[in-house]
């Protein structure tokens, strides 16, 4: 079973998106912060994680660096409700897919299993 991390500082948003990839068939880390979402993903086999990109304390572009840093490979989904244009900064830094608030649940599995079916290929 698929390991996911979401990251996002709005309780509301971490439980549904939680919800949805379980109900899915992927096993769910949650993460309520940019920090506590690397501690996870230091400590877990994680496959794939979402992160929301306004966070306080550590944003989700610093998240993005990070992760790079402690795994180039990672494959990561970047969210945000606000500035478009940092959408276009994770994607320089490497996130594999991006997606405005509300999420759209069915295109983010879709998102979520085509980048998973990727990893077996390479």
């Amino acid at each position: 079973m698929n390991q996911i991390l979401v990251i996002d500082d709005h309780s509301e948003i971490l439980s549904v998106t939680g919800r949805i990839l379980e109900r899915a068939g992927y096993q769910v880390f949650r993460a309520s912060g940019g920090n506590e979402g690397i501690d996870i993903f230091r400590q877990e086999s994680v496959a794939l994680v979402i992160t929301d990109l306004k966070m306080p304390h550590k944003d989700g572009l610093a998240v993005i660096k990070e992760l790079r840093e402690v795994d180039p490979h990672a494959r990561i989904i970047a969210i945000t409700g606000y500035e478009t244009e940092a959408l276009d900064q994770a994607r320089e830094l490497g996130a594999g897919n991006c997606f405005t608030k509300p999420l759209h649940m069915a295109k983010l599995i879709g998102a979520v299993e085509e980048m998973l079916d990727e990893s077996k290929i390479t």
